[in-house]
C-alpha cells in the first residue's frame, strides 16, 4: 500500500483505508483521531524508508525516534514508540518490500562510499582503483531502480487522486 505523505493533514484523511484496518481503527477509538494521526505521522517519519529522518539517520532507529520527538512532536506530547509496537508492525506491513529493499540498498551504497573514500591511493591503490571502477555502475543501477520506484509511486498516488506533480512536471522549473 502506498502511503500518501501530506504532513499538514490528518493521516487518516489522506490515507483513508488505514482507518478501517485493525489496529489503526482501535488506535483512533482509544486516543481520538487527532492524536492517532500525530502518532501515525510520527511512525511514518521514523519507520518509512521515504522519510527524511530515515534517509538522514539510516538504520539508527533510536536516533530517528529522538529526532522526530524533538522536531515533529514539539507541539504535541512526546511519543513512547515502545507503546505502539503493534501499530509499528502493522504499519511496516503496509510498506511495499520494494521500498524497503531500495532503502537498504541505498544505505549499503552510502556505506560503500564511506569505505572507498577512506581508502588512500598510497596504501590501497589496487583496492581503490577496483572500487572506483565499479562505483559508477553500481550507482547507475541503483538510480534506475529508484527512478522506477518513484514512477510507480507517482502513478499509485495519481490513481488515488492525490497526485500534485513536481515543480518540473508543472512547468514551474526549466
Amino acid at each position: 500500500m502506498w502511503i500518501t505523505k501530506e504532513l499538514g493533514k490528518n493521516f487518516f484523511d489522506v490515507n483513508e483505508e488505514t482507518a478501517l484496518m485493525s489496529p489503526f481503527k482501535e488506535l483512533i477509538e482509544s486516543v481520538g483521531k487527532r492524536r492517532a494521526s500525530n502518532i501515525m505521522w510520527s511512525i511514518y517519519l521514523v519507520y518509512h524508508p521515504d522519510s527524511i529522518y530515515y534517509l538522514k539517520y539510516g538504520e539508527d532507529e533510536e536516533a530517528r525516534q529522538k529526532a522526530v520527538n524533538k522536531e515533529f512532536n514539539n507541539r504535541e506530547s512526546v511519543i513512547n514508540f515502545g507503546e505502539y509496537k503493534n501499530i509499528i508492525t502493522a504499519f511496516d506491513e503496509l510498506v511495499p518490500p520494494s521500498i524497503k529493499s531500495l532503502a537498504k540498498w541505498e544505505t549499503e551504497l552510502k556505506s560503500f562510499d564511506r569505505y572507498t573514500d577512506g581508502l588512500t591511493f598510497e596504501s590501497n591503490f589496487k583496492q581503490k582503483m577496483e572500487a572506483l571502477k565499479e562505483k559508477p555502475n553500481v550507482w547507475k543501477m541503483f538510480m534506475e531502480a529508484k527512478k522506477e520506484y518513484e514512477s510507480d509511486s507517482r502513478e499509485a498516488t495519481a490513481n488515488r487522486g492525490n497526485y500534485q506533480g513536481s515543480f518540473l512536471e508543472k512547468g514551474m522549473l526549466n
